[in-house]
């Protein structure tokens, strides 16, 4: 579930079940979610880390791109309040 900072931008599946090979991912063992929402935190141009957000139960509509634009507005504000502690 790394393919958020992979590609270096939101990723969102509504159904993990119906997406060739994801259930094979190691961390489907043990968190075997079906709905996933990522969006990177970017610091410096480089990928910090990821905010995402997941459900053990299948949503039955898509992610709007209201939801992923509130994702990726929480992951920005993430960022620059990482920048700014480290500027403390």
């Amino acid at each position: 579930m790394q393919e958020g900072i992979r590609k270096e931008k939101t990723v969102s599946i509504n159904e993990i079940n119906g997406v060739l090979g994801m259930k094979l991912h190691p961390l489907y063992d043990f968190i075997p979610c079906e709905v996933y929402i990522s969006s990177p935190i970017i610091i410096d141009n480089n990928v910090w880390g990821t905010l995402n957000f997941t459900s053990l139960e299948v949503r039955n509509e898509p992610f709007t791109l209201e939801h992923i634009a509130f994702n990726e507005k929480q992951a920005d504000r993430i960022a620059s309040a990482i920048v700014a502690a480290e500027l403390n």
